[in-house]
């Protein structure tokens, strides 16, 4: 591992690609002058990228340090929901509800439009194997449903609260990355600026600490050379804002696990089976009910759909995973969460902001909550894209089992809580 290298450059956000290791850093030999030098670059302004930005803001051991945020779009100013529900949208865990209310702009999204989850119910096309989650067996919401672009407004509003400590930068389109090694630098300059920023129309930033967030194609990333395991599922997501046949209480997120991927109805607004696999089924949850468990739970069905109002049909910077359990956006705030967090203990403990000690405790961190989450979704995914029955018969008892072992359900909840 280039330890060196990763003393002046975090990744972040959400972007299957694992980051194994980091595998070189790079040196730019030319003597470059510069137009303007930051503590803080976050290069990418998309939902993660913004609340990195509002994340250091409000942290008063970095009022005197100054921050910049590189966004290659237009701004999108927005102090009201869009009229039209948007299908582009996040399922919000609480622990990300968390971070957005501690620099106030879930108040922004409370103000404007969300959907909050207070159950789910899983289940599978061949057998009845099924797992639910009530609202009496959470302390919390599972999740709160928030267009893409209700949360990056949101945030952006913060921002503009705190001009004098973050500038946003709009149309920032980065053309290179140049991160000088602490060993072999230059001069005097290269020492103090640790990596440089060269936007497309010939700007060039200097900045203690680079932050990619720039999605699924990160320049930066390709850049700093990141060796990275990923494959292909072959899979596209449709998304489409369905219309209910009646207004009901729709607060429960309904999935069923096909061959050929997932299906999910999620709460918006209030507007084939395996017989042996039965079989088996039935028998495991006799079991369950005389060692004294609740067994299964009665399969419920989800409301009845009407007609599709929008659609959209689709195929980020540190990892990606498969959106079956809407993981991929919070497994992003929470490198928000925990960056943020050892930047400041670097700082309270007067280390320098890019110390590496601090970062590489972040790495840890992250790689310790992010690798089982990619390993579990991927390997649900796995599990449930085969019809083969004796797969079908394990899945299923495990499903069960699950359903019935109130103590393992709570240690999921508290997991995507997270």
């Amino acid at each position: 591992m280039a330890t060196q290298f990763i003393r002046r450059l975090s990744l972040c956000g959400k972007g299957a690609r694992i980051p194994v290791s980091i595998c070189r850093s790079f040196h730019n030999s030319r003597a470059l002058s510069t137009d303007g030098h930051y503590d803080v670059i976050i290069s990418g302004g998309g939902m993660v990228g913004s609340a990195m930005a509002a994340a250091l803001a409000h942290e008063p051991v970095l009022a005197d340090r100054n921050v910049l945020l590189l966004e290659a779009g237009s701004p999108k100013p927005m102090d009201k929901p869009p009229a039209v529900l948007q299908s582009r949208v996040c399922a919000l865990s609480p622990g990300t509800v968390e971070l957005l209310s501690s620099f106030g702009a879930w108040e922004n999204i409370s103000d404007m439009r969300y959907k909050e989850v207070k159950g789910m119910q899983v289940w599978e096309s061949c057998s009845d194997g099924i797992i639910t989650f009530s609202q009496d067996q959470l302390t919390d919401n599972l999740a709160y449903i928030v267009e893409n672009d209700v949360i990056l407004a949101a945030v952006m509003q913060q921002l503009e609260k705190v001009k004098d400590r973050v500038e946003v930068k709009h149309n920032a389109v980065v053309k290179k990355y140049f991160l000088s090694d602490a060993g072999h630098s230059t001069g005097d300059d290269d020492k103090r600026h640790l990596a440089r920023v060269v936007l497309d129309d010939g700007t060039i930033l200097t900045t203690d600490l680079l932050i990619g967030a720039d999605g699924q194609k990160s320049l930066l990333r390709e850049m700093a050379g990141f060796h990275t395991i990923n494959w292909d599922y072959n899979q596209f997501a449709v998304v489409a804002t369905l219309k209910l046949v009646d207004h009901s209480d729709n607060s429960v997120a309904w999935q069923r696990f096909l061959p050929t991927g997932p299906i999910a109805m999620l709460p918006w607004t209030d507007e084939h089976k395996n017989p042996l696999a039965d079989y088996v089924s039935d028998v495991f949850d006799n079991v369950l009910t005389t060692f004294g468990f609740s067994g299964s739970t009665s399969q419920q069905l989800p409301p009845t759909v009407i007609g599709i109002e929008e659609n959209t049909i689709g195929n980020d910077a540190a990892h990606r995973v498969h959106p079956l359990a809407g993981q991929g956006v919070n497994l992003g705030f929470g490198d928000v969460t925990s960056l943020c967090d050892h930047i400041t203990k670097a700082l309270s403990a007067g280390q320098d902001i890019g110390d590496l000690n601090h970062l590489l405790d972040y790495e840890t961190e992250r790689q310790r909550q992010v690798l089982p989450m990619m390993a579990a979704v991927d390997g649900l995914n796995r599990l449930y894209s085969t019809k083969f029955t004796p797969i079908v018969l394990l899945r299923t008892v495990g499903l069960q089992a699950t359903n019935a072992l109130t103590p393992l359900k709570e240690k999921i909840i508290s997991q995507a809580a997270r």
